[in-house]
């Protein structure tokens, strides 16, 4: 009876030299196949963003050179195929962010070689650099800060555009100011703390409303779950993307979070 085992690929970085440490893995089980004859056939390719597909049975497919080709690398598969003995090998990743097709896996009846080959395959991937930044880990804080960032904003604007209504209209009779003695006054004085922290999340509120969900996928995509760092450095866009947002950060982000900081200190020490 075949098993199978299966490993889900993600958050990983590739280099041509992972990739030809995994061939290897696949290559080998091809010498005690031709030594006892059986009918077996291992593959390699590499399909880029201009349709071009590298095709071959050797890992040697996987040298730095050899894939320095126009297009962008974008999907790579491994296959090994035993017929006689049902042993069956399969590795597959796409560059990006999708959750589907990016997998290893081992399918034989043979219980000692599906071990062998599983936790070789096991080792190989977990040599291969992970995709780990903040972003990625923090997906949920850098929502929240991206929804703060952009409420900021469009609560800005429209305190500027009320501003304006009200400099352009009379509406003393629609708002009329409190009285010294008023007990409201009181009432909103003892509550500012807290309808500070409405304000904030009232921008958070809007924040959400207008598009941090897209902008944090935007984000994400500077740091793909798998990456296949190989091939022309120009067509990196994710790395390019990276360096602008790092810049962005620095210059503009920073800054305010600093501001924001001391904003939350001050209003709180009163």
């Amino acid at each position: 009876m075949n098993q199978t085992r299966r490993i889900a690929i993600s958050s990983k970085i590739f280099t041509a030299r992972d990739l030809h440490r995994i061939a290897d893995i696949f290559d080998r089980q091809m010498t005690p196949a031709e030594k006892s004859q059986h009918d077996a056939r291992v593959s390699y390719a590499v399909t880029f963003s201009d349709d071009t597909t590298l095709e071959s049975d050797s890992p040697d497919l996987f040298l730095e050179d050899s894939l320095n080709l126009p297009g962008r690398p974008e999907t790579v598969k491994m296959g090994f195929h035993n017929y006689k003995l049902g042993r069956d090998a399969q590795f597959a990743v796409s560059h990006g962010n999708s959750s589907y097709g990016n997998f290893a896996s081992a399918s034989a009846p043979d219980m000692q070689w599906l071990g062998q080959m599983f936790l070789g395959l096991q080792d190989a991937l977990g040599a291969v650099r992970p995709q780990q930044t903040w972003p990625r880990r923090y997906k949920a804080l850098l929502l929240i800060a991206i929804a703060l960032g952009i409420g900021t904003i469009v609560s800005a604007l429209s305190d500027l555009l009320l501003a304006a209504v009200v400099s352009r209209f009379d509406i003393s009779a629609i708002i009329v100011p409190l009285r010294p003695d008023s007990p409201w006054r009181k009432l909103f004085t003892d509550a500012r703390k807290y309808l500070y922290l409405m304000g904030w999340l009232w921008r958070l509120f809007l924040g959400m409303l207008w598009g941090a969900p897209w902008v944090r996928s935007w984000l994400l995509s500077a740091w793909p779950s798998i990456e296949l760092d190989f091939g022309p450095p120009h067509l990196h866009k994710e790395k390019t993307k990276r360096q602008r947002l790092l810049a962005v950060a620095t210059l503009v982000v920073l800054p305010i979070l600093v501001n924001v900081i001391y904003d939350l200190g001050k209003s709180f020490a009163k």
